[in-house]
């Protein structure tokens, strides 16, 4: 086996990889074989070169991966650079909030108690005081934006000087379990030690709803406590 970098006379055969990966998402045009023809053209040295991600991956001192973990990780690399490109977190407006909501789909894991759980009916009028009334709350909102489309909602809120409160929510399942949270948290995390100047967030969630720890486990979360109700974590920025 050998390395070098991708020419388009490669398409097809990356295409085929693509395809037979969970979690990748392509768009028409950019990922078409003229768009990644103009992609490469663009980017002479570096665009999609596997020898970049395996580096990155030695990088990581005394881990050892079999061939196994190691295409994984190599897959996750690469994802995140998909995501790098495409995915970008803007303050919430109530414009983003209907483009959000409309197709919202109630998750049952953020019940407590799964009797209460029930589908979401889009109320317009309830979404044009969304934004407003938590802003009033001193909340700050951010859109989860992917390819233009608006995906999910990073929620800060308990803000002090040096802390505050995080939450997301996907809009539906078509963006869940492809590495689309897990990427907006790492992004939420840079916001608010860049811009909010904080030094640690906070967050709490039902012991049930073992995917949601997982994820935050994974981006450096450590649990602190358990109450009545839920599990709580922090990380320090």
């Amino acid at each position: 086996m050998y390395l070098r970098k991708m020419k388009i006379e490669d398409y097809d055969n990356v295409y085929s990889l693509w395809m037979s990966c969970v979690g990748i998402g392509l768009n028409n045009l950019d990922d078409s074989k003229d768009g990644i023809e103009k992609f490469l053209n663009r980017n002479v040295y570096h665009t999609f070169d596997p020898a970049f991600a395996i580096e990155r991956i030695l990088e990581e001192k005394n881990i050892l991966l079999d061939e196994e973990s190691q295409n994984k990780k190599i897959m996750n690399i690469i994802r995140n650079q998909h995501y790098e490109q495409y995915v970008k977190l803007i303050p919430m407006t109530k414009e983003l909030a209907h483009k959000l909501f409309v197709d919202f789909k109630n998750d049952i894991s953020l019940f407590d108690n799964k009797e209460d759980f029930k589908e979401y009916q889009y109320e317009k009028e309830k979404v044009d005081l969304y934004a407003d009334s938590y802003k009033e709350k001193g909340y700050i909102l951010l859109a989860i934006i992917y390819k233009d489309e608006v995906i999910g909602e990073i929620r800060f809120k308990n803000i002090t000087e040096e802390s505050a409160e995080l939450g997301i929510i996907l809009k539906n399942d078509n963006y869940k379990n492809r590495g689309l949270g897990s990427y907006s948290i790492i992004k939420a995390l840079d916001y608010a030690k860049t811009f909010l100047k904080l030094k640690k967030i906070i967050l709490s969630i039902l012991p049930s709803n073992t995917k949601s720890i997982h994820v935050f486990e994974k981006n450096g979360f450590k649990e602190t406590h358990e109450d009545d109700k839920f599990v709580w974590f922090e990380k320090i920025l």
